[in-house]
């Protein structure tokens, strides 16, 4: 995908990218349960969810992403962590504590490759 948008981008063109972290608890989750198990819990613990989908998280973390970015000529110019995630624990309140104090410790730990999401920012070189 990274490939053919730097393809078709112009020189100094923009890429806004938002995407799920790999190694998010709820990724991790998704992972190794079955999709049909995902989608039951998510219709039914989520209000106005419609399921999920089978998702492999491939170099889904910002630290990766910003080398296949800069592996075909497109630079990051802005990078940010989205650390919560505890809202897809919020119809079972331990677990909603738990997963809250989870995102407070590895956001004061600013620890990227563990956060819920990120969202990037790349510019395509000029010629």
């Amino acid at each position: 995908m990274v490939r053919n948008i730097a393809r078709v981008l112009r020189p100094g063109g923009k890429l806004f990218l938002l995407f799920p972290c790999r190694y998010a608890p709820f990724a991790i989750i998704n992972r190794i349960i079955p999709n049909r198990l995902t989608n039951w819990l998510l219709r039914h613990f989520l209000e106005e969810s419609h399921g999920g989908f089978p998702a492999a998280y491939d170099n889904c973390w910002p630290r990766r992403m910003q080398a296949v970015l800069s592996r075909n000529g497109l630079y990051t110019i802005i990078s940010e962590a989205c650390f919560y995630q505890s809202h897809y624990y919020a119809s079972l309140l331990p677990a909603y504590c738990f997963s809250l104090a989870y995102d407070l410790s590895i956001r004061a730990l600013n620890v990227t490759s563990l956060a819920a999401s990120a969202c990037l920012v790349a510019e395509k070189g000029r010629r």
